[in-house]
């Protein structure tokens, strides 16, 4: 019998003979015989022993493939025991192609193949981490205050060895081949997606970024080599080498210069040639630039004298930097400080820089704490030159936007001529009837609320003949008021209101006051002429002692600035450019004032107040000068425009519901910001600066945003005049500025503002009772039409009062009494008086009695002006 000794032999045989063995196998045999006996028809079933015996080989051949799965994990757990690091790779890269390749893991349970390949994720976890942990905690060693490097690591009892470039190069190129991390690569491709797999992820990455790419380390260097006041030392135990870093260091330029010197032989002589490269190239500039600055900023300290031992510190750092670039990326320009440690002039400027940086370090230690802020108070010289009011405030920027007159409404060419068509008889004759009953007899009960106030001023006559009592007061005597101003001989509209006929109901317990005089609102001497005032007022210069309340800011940086000064004197200031002196002197003052700014954002007048002391203690400054004049207008302009906008919306009110208006954009708005960020901060200031911004204010506020903005409305209603009536008044009696009260000018601003909420009340009788009694000088001709032509409608009485305000205005004359000390003096009046006509129809000047009369239809404070600006002294002034 032919035994069959395994598959290989048996598959040589033909199925013929394969049958013949079985049926001459004595096991078969026998077994056939035995169970003859029982059963006669007995067979052997040959093909089923066939299929069990390829069956029976096949899971042999399985179990074959499983040993050797299991051979490549013993394999890697051995020399994972052993650190052979780089052998469990290539056993784990053998063992992943064998479970890739074989399909007898796949025949074997769920189970089982989940718990193999769960195995080997936990074998690629476990290789990753081992190489996170040599790297990270064997080779470097990076904390808080220490950087512990070593070339060669041991471990085990045999004290085996492990150099870190050829581990760290393996590292680099099996698991980084193409320079990064790829997510294809078969270590982590090859896992199962979870937390093992991300784990392995997270290790490599950090492998290469923090280690690879030296980011810890360089990041950890960055930390110690910027932060203030530390100390890094350099200890150098052979094979192992740390870089200290401690934070009770003294913060000397000293100090700072040999912080980078242990950084930079640490470099050098501690890290190896393989990673020196990458060290260079990105700590290399930094250490460099860290030099250069310390040098420069200290360059008093460093370069004097010249045999300062810093000095030949600084050459040690240089020629260890130019060491560190040598071979490597990294061009270090050491020439640079060189010329620093050599050059004379640069040795200059940079001393010079050195005294400015300290003393910026002194003007930052100022807004330490809050201190700063407490107020002072200093004895100072006010000066201040009054000069003619110049309404155009040329020193400010144009602010036409403000509010411009419309002047659709002006008179045409030739409408004086129709005017004058209208025959109308004043009663300047005792007796006499002069029309106005018709006017002031109108029953404005018939009219509707809302009908504007011009063509409510045209009903019908009125039937009553009663004499006014207009003659009377038309026959006042001006000339016996030669020693009293024009606008202190206010027609008194007492006996007017107390009569019948020229009885108002608008005019009636209104609360004006319109029969006291301004200035008895104002409280000044009713006897004192404003005109006279003017003339010897407003062109003195001041200059008295007055205490101020200064911040103690101001007050430390003037001493600085002192000491500064004296400094740059023991230095020798003339060893330094000016251009280059002025220029650091500038950023200086810039650096102070940037500061100062954003502390005192809350009372800007404040630090206005302080700035201007410290020019005025040191003129040499004149960056702040430009900075405080730049301040001012800033602060002004701003709020000026929120004034603007709260003033349009009021008067849009009016619009909107002329019935109830919402007074409290005014009231609890615009007043008390007015009062907060504009009247009160500008009285403080005081001086010229804080004069001409608050006489600009006003300009903008009673003529800009009210006065102009009424003279564009097309027509005002009854109700609409009461509205503005009542703005004008509230605004009047709370944007008083007590410091102002013998400005002319403010006076002025002031008096023709209530007038003009008395236009809006008065009939038109009533305004030329006002207009008789000189009441309007401070309206120009046209102005005043212009209202008449507002407020009224276009009747035979409008057109009369116009006429005769043209015929009397073009008949003023105005007389002055002018200091003139020779001919070219008289001549200088006389050529800017010129200039007016036709305006101007006679000039008189007389050099003897040092007189100047004037005929023109121009206002009496034009030509005031012009005289004025001659820079010859106006003694009197009046109209004739």
């Amino acid at each position: 019998m032919t035994a069959v000794s395994g598959i290989n032999d048996f598959s040589l045989l033909s199925k013929a003979e394969i049958l013949e063995s079985l049926g001459n196998d004595p096991l078969l045999v026998n077994e056939k015989e035995s169970k003859s006996d029982k059963q006669d028809n007995f067979s052997v079933d040959y093909e089923g022993i066939l299929r069990k015996e390829s069956f029976l080989n096949e899971e042999l051949h399985d179990l074959a493939s499983l040993r050797s799965i299991s051979g490549l994990i013993m394999e890697f757990k051995a020399n994972f025991e052993l650190l052979e690091l780089e052998n469990c790779y290539y056993s784990l890269q053998n063992l992943r192609k064998k479970l890739r390749d074989t399909s007898s893991l796949t025949k074997q349970s769920f189970s089982f193949q989940q718990s193999v390949f769960s195995h080997v994720d936990i074998m690629h976890l476990q290789l990753v981490s081992k190489l996170y942990e040599i790297i990270s905690q064997w080779f470097w060693q990076v904390n808080e205050d220490v950087i512990t490097f070593k070339q060669v690591v041991e471990w085990g009892s045999d004290s085996e060895t492990m150099e870190y470039v050829s581990f760290i190069t393996f590292v680099e190129y099996q698991y980084y081949p193409d320079g990064f991390l790829d997510p294809n690569l078969w270590m982590i491709r090859h896992m199962k997606v979870g937390s093992s797999q991300d784990t392995v992820i997270e290790s490599l990455t950090s492998i290469l970024r923090d280690y690879l790419s030296l980011n810890l380390i360089v990041d950890t260097v960055k930390r110690f080599v910027l932060a203030k006041n530390g100390k890094i030392t350099w200890e150098n135990l052979g094979n192992t080498q740390k870089l200290h870093f401690n934070q009770s260091g003294t913060g000397t330029v000293g100090e700072r210069i040999s912080n980078i010197l242990n950084v930079v032989k640490y470099l050098n002589e501690g890290v190896n040639s393989r990673d020196k490269n990458t060290f260079s190239k990105r700590l290399g500039p930094l250490l460099a630039n860290d030099l250069l600055q310390s040098v420069r900023s200290n360059a008093y300290s460093v370069l004097h004298p010249s045999d300062s031992p810093l000095k030949e510190e600084v050459r040690v750092v240089n020629e260890n930097l130019k060491a560190l670039s040598k071979g490597t990326d990294w061009n270090y320009q050491n020439g640079d400080v060189e010329n620093l440690l050599s050059d004379d002039q640069v040795h200059k400027n940079l001393l010079l820089d050195g005294i400015f940086e300290n003393y910026a370090i002194k003007v930052r230690s100022i807004f330490r704490g809050s201190s700063f802020k407490e107020l002072n108070a200093v004895r100072t010289t006010n000066y201040e030159r009054r000069a003619p009011r110049d309404t155009s405030h040329k020193f400010l920027k144009d602010n036409n936007q403000y509010g411009k007159t419309n002047n659709q409404d002006q008179p045409e060419a030739g409408q004086n001529d129709k005017r004058n068509d209208d025959e109308w008889d004043w009663g300047e004759e005792g007796g006499e009837e002069d029309g106005w009953d018709n006017e002031l007899a109108i029953n404005f009960e018939d009219s509707a609320g809302n009908t504007p106030r011009k063509t409510r001023r045209v009903s019908g006559k009125s039937g009553s003949d009663e004499v006014d009592g207009w003659d009377e007061e038309m026959a006042i005597d001006f000339d016996s008021n030669h020693g009293t101003p024009q606008r202190l001989r206010r027609f008194s509209l007492k006996s007017l209101k107390s009569q019948k006929s020229g009885k108002s109901e608008k005019s009636e317990g209104d609360g004006w006051g319109w029969d006291l005089d301004i200035n008895e609102i104002e409280e000044l001497s009713p006897n004192k002429n404003p005109q006279e005032s003017r003339g010897t007022d407003e062109q003195k210069e001041h200059n008295v002692t007055i205490n101020i309340q200064v911040s103690r800011m101001a007050l430390e940086f003037i001493n600085i600035m002192n000491e500064l000064e004296k400094v740059i004197k023991e230095s020798g200031k003339t060893q330094f450019e000016d251009q280059t002196y002025q220029h650091k002197l500038n950023v200086l003052q810039t650096l102070f004032f940037a500061i100062s700014s954003c502390h005192f954002q809350s009372n800007w007048w404040q630090l206005f107040v302080d700035l201007r002391y410290v020019v005025k203690c040191n003129p040499e400054l004149t960056r702040i000068q430009e900075l405080t004049s730049n301040l001012l207008e800033i602060y002004s302009s701003s709020s000026l425009k929120f004034v603007i906008q709260l003033v349009n919306e009021q008067i849009q009110q009016f619009f909107d519901d002329e019935k109830h208006p919402n007074w409290d954009i005014t009231e609890k708005k615009l007043l008390p910001f007015v009062r907060n960020q504009i009247i009160d901060p500008l009285s403080i200031i005081g001086g010229e600066e804080g004069t001409l911004y608050l006489l600009h204010f006003y300009h903008c506020l009673y003529v800009d945003c009210i006065n102009n903005k009424i003279l564009q409305w097309n027509v005002i209603s009854e109700k609409n005049s009461e509205n503005l009536a009542r703005l004008v008044s509230i605004i009047y009696d709370q944007t008083k500025a007590p410091k102002l009260l013998h400005n002319i000018e403010y006076r002025q601003y002031r008096d023709k503002f209530i007038i003009v909420g008395q236009l809006l009340q008065l009939h038109l009788k009533e305004i030329m009772a006002m207009f008789f009694n000189g009441d309007f000088y401070l309206f120009s001709t046209e102005e005043l039409v212009q209202w008449l032509i507002l407020l009224f409608a276009d009747t035979p009485l409008r057109q009369s009062a116009i006429q005769e305000i043209y015929d009397i205005r073009g008949a003023s004359h105005y007389h002055f009494n002018v200091v003139m000390s020779c001919q070219g003096c008289s001549n200088a009046i006389n050529r800017v008086l010129t200039k007016l006509e036709p305006d101007v129809s006679k000039i008189d000047i007389s050099l003897e009695k040092q007189t100047v009369d004037v005929h023109t239809k121009l206002p009496y404070e034009a030509i005031y002006d012009k005289i004025a600006k001659t820079g010859k002294e106006i003694k009197f002034g009046e109209v004739v």
